[in-house]
C-alpha cells in the first residue's frame, strides 16, 4: 500500500488543526487504510481531532494502577507466528476488553500483558 508523502499528511494536520482552540488540548489521528473491500484503487486517508477524554486527563493527574496478565504465549511467539497479534492489546479487542473488565473487578485501571516467561509484552 502507498501511502501519502509526508507532506500531504502535513497538510491534512494542519487542516484539521485550522480554528481549533488552543486552549483545548487534542488527539490527533491520522488514519490509512486499504480502501474498500475488493475494490481497486488508492488507500483511504483521513484524520480526526477531538478533545483529550477527561478520564484522559484525571488519569495523568492521578496516575494509573495496572495489573499484569499472562497472554498466556512466549515472547518470541511472534516471531515464529507474524499473523498473531503478538500481545499488542491496542489490535485485540475483545482480548483487550476482557482483560481490562478483570483488572476493573480487582481494583486496577488497566492491564500490561506478560508472556508465559513473564516478560512484558
Amino acid at each position: 500500500m502507498q501511502a501519502p508523502d509526508r507532506s500531504a499528511w502535513a497538510s491534512l494536520a494542519a487542516a484539521c488543526a485550522d480554528g481549533w482552540p488552543p486552549e483545548v488540548e487534542g488527539v490527533l489521528k491520522l488514519v490509512i487504510t486499504r480502501g474498500l473491500e475488493g475494490m481497486p484503487g488508492p488507500p483511504t486517508c483521513f484524520a480526526t481531532l477531538a478533545p483529550v477524554a477527561p478520564e484522559t486527563l484525571r488519569q495523568r493527574r492521578e496516575g494509573v494502577a495496572v495489573r499484569l496478565l499472562c497472554l498466556g504465549v512466549a515472547s518470541d511467539e511472534r516471531g515464529r507466528c507474524p499473523w498473531l497479534l503478538g500481545g499488542t492489546k491496542s489490535l485485540s479487542y475483545a482480548v483487550s476488553m476482557a482483560s481490562v473488565r478483570h483488572a476493573n473487578a480487582a481494583g486496577a485501571h488497566d492491564v500490561v500483558f506478560t508472556s508465559t516467561y513473564g516478560y512484558g509484552l
